[in-house]
């Protein structure tokens, strides 16, 4: 990480190449639009669990049609497969939303009675494009996990070094950077620049999400990962994706089922 923040004032060297690409790329990129039906459930015994999915274009399905086909509808359905229990899940997301815009959605998550078991949190890549300063990506990430857990449930303590959380709330996962260098997308120089800056990025992660913090496993992108646009995951990129966060999301579950309440 030290090496991937101490090459950043080397991007700056590339700037005109990596403008003239970006305005290239705006461009040629396909227009996604986010799916549709942010809410559902998938069958099994009762009690549900209930899943919220919170973030940017990734976590509001962009590169498919229908939320059953992205994240929320994927994950719910492999989180059921393993448990035996139903899952009534929800996207909470917007296209394009920086960690600071997503901040301000963290309030949708409850919803009357219904209040989230766990919370699958997807962000970065927008801040990543604006160039977002890594000070303040820092301070954004901070204040954006303190928002839900105060949002979700409880009056929660947890490890400020750690990023663990010990009583209270719902549980959360956090996902890595998205892996930027794989985009077929993103032409060279910008997908390497990228791709270092992403690093800087997800230390920062994974200091403050602690043990919250899950990487996915780079077997899952292959042929047929990504959308039409190269940028987004597809249907099947989201099945994949799912079918890896499902283990993590499980044991959070458990996890948050043993440890103490406040109450």
């Amino acid at each position: 990480m030290d090496l991937a923040r101490a090459l950043q004032p080397a991007a700056y060297l590339l700037a005109p190449v990596l403008i003239w690409q970006g305005v290239r790329l705006q461009r040629s990129l396909p227009r996604l639009e986010e799916a549709a039906d942010p809410a559902g459930t998938a069958a099994g015994e009762d009690p549900p669990v209930r899943l919220a999915v919170l973030g940017d274009s990734a976590a509001a399905g962009v590169g498919t049609s229908s939320h059953r086909d992205a994240l929320a509808g994927t994950l719910a359905a492999a989180v059921a497969a393993e448990t035996g229990r139903a899952v009534s899940w929800r996207a909470v997301a917007r296209s394009g939303a920086t960690s600071q815009a997503v901040r301000e959605l963290v309030p949708g998550l409850v919803d009357g009675d219904w209040r989230p078991d766990v919370v699958v949190v997807s962000v970065g890549v927008n801040d990543l494009k604006g160039l977002r300063p890594l000070r303040a990506w820092d301070r954004d990430v901070a204040a954006l996990l303190a928002a839900i857990d105060q949002t979700t449930g409880d009056q929660t303590t947890g490890d400020q070094t750690t990023g663990d959380q010990t009583t209270g709330g719902a549980a959360v996962i956090v996902c890595a950077m998205a892996p930027v260098s794989r985009f077929p997308a993103l032409p060279q120089p910008m997908r390497a620049v990228m791709a270092l800056r992403a690093i800087a990025m997800d230390h920062t992660l994974r200091r403050l999400a602690g043990s919250r913090h899950v990487r996915a496993d780079p077997a899952i992108i292959g042929p047929g990962f990504f959308a039409a646009d190269g940028f987004h995951p597809s249907g099947q990129g989201y099945r994949a994706w799912a079918g890896d966060l499902a283990g993590p999301v499980t044991a959070a579950l458990a996890a948050r089922d043993r440890r103490p309440t406040s109450r």
